[in-house]
């Protein structure tokens, strides 16, 4: 019984530090994204104001979370806390209960194993999900040229450009979800509020290059009245001009990068080839 309170109680501390520095991170980044600043507020303050609302203000950045990761389900990011808790807490109660028949004699072993399993099953998946906003950030950006092409030839039909995300958003579902759902959500926001608005939205959630330079020059085309279909091509050929030079450098820098395996793995074995049978008729001479 003594154990298992000790349990609880190191696992609620855990949970409740582990969320108070989760959400402070999250708060501080969103104010860096808009340019904002704490402040010169008490920490007393702080810490009021981050846990007013908490569950909404974590809600929501779950949600976000999934949408960067390509998992568009509602229903994931609304359990995804509860169930990772919860299988948090019943492996390490398993441990607690049953660790002498795994081999944990020592309370301080079962506590120390429950602990990382704890830690692991909260930290894991989180990384797990960077992971996946990284590939789908990456993947994203390499297939925005012809986004950009599609919707060139989509304005230059006579489509405006509300109408050719909204087309584009329906038509890319049968060959990429996650273009489609950028696509669908770039119209649902400029229908909502402005396009302005809606790009502004669509580089914050696919933060790459390709995408700022995409966003800033389609703003600045809207603001001045310019061609958008002439710029949607030219900042295709751009893109793919940045991506061919990137690809150049890389495969410039395999030649440094290939020059150690080949002096392990090759000029080495070969030296000692030509070394050793004079080696051994010395020793043998000798």
């Amino acid at each position: 019984m003594q154990a298992l309170l000790s349990l609880i109680v190191i696992c609620l501390l855990a949970l409740a530090t582990a969320l108070l520095i989760d959400l402070y991170l999250i708060r501080r980044n969103t104010r860096r994204w808009l340019g904002l600043s704490f402040g010169s507020a008490s920490v007393q303050d702080r810490l009021r104001h981050l846990l007013k609302g908490f569950y909404g203000l974590a809600q929501r950045d779950i949600e976000q979370v999934f949408i960067r990761a390509g998992i568009y389900n509602r229903t994931l990011p609304k359990i995804y806390t509860s169930m990772k808790l919860l299988l948090a807490s019943t492996l390490a109660l398993v441990v607690m209960i049953f660790g002498e028949a795994m081999g944990f004699t020592l309370f301080s072993n079962k506590l120390l194993t429950a602990a990382a399993l704890f830690s692991s099953v909260l930290v894991i998946p989180e990384i797990l999900l960077r992971s996946l906003s990284r590939r789908r950030v990456d993947k994203i950006s390499a297939q925005l040229p012809y986004i950009l092409d599609l919707m060139s030839v989509c304005m230059q039909s006579g489509m405006t450009i509300e109408a050719s995300t909204a087309y584009l958003g329906e038509e890319l579902k049968t060959f990429d979800r996650d273009l489609a759902y950028i696509m669908s959500r770039l119209d649902s926001v400029a229908r909502l509020y402005s396009m302005k608005q809606a790009l502004q939205e669509l580089a914050e959630d696919v933060p790459s290059q390709q995408m700022n330079g995409f966003v800033y020059t389609l703003t600045q085309s809207l603001r001045y009245g310019s061609s958008i279909a002439d710029v949607l091509g030219t900042q295709a050929a751009h893109i793919r001009q940045i991506s061919m030079l990137t690809m150049e450098e890389e495969i410039g820098k395999l030649s440094s990068k290939m020059s150690l395996p080949m002096i392990a793995f090759i000029m080495l074995p070969a030296v000692i080839l030509m070394v050793a049978p004079g080696i051994m008729r010395l020793m043998s001479g000798s």
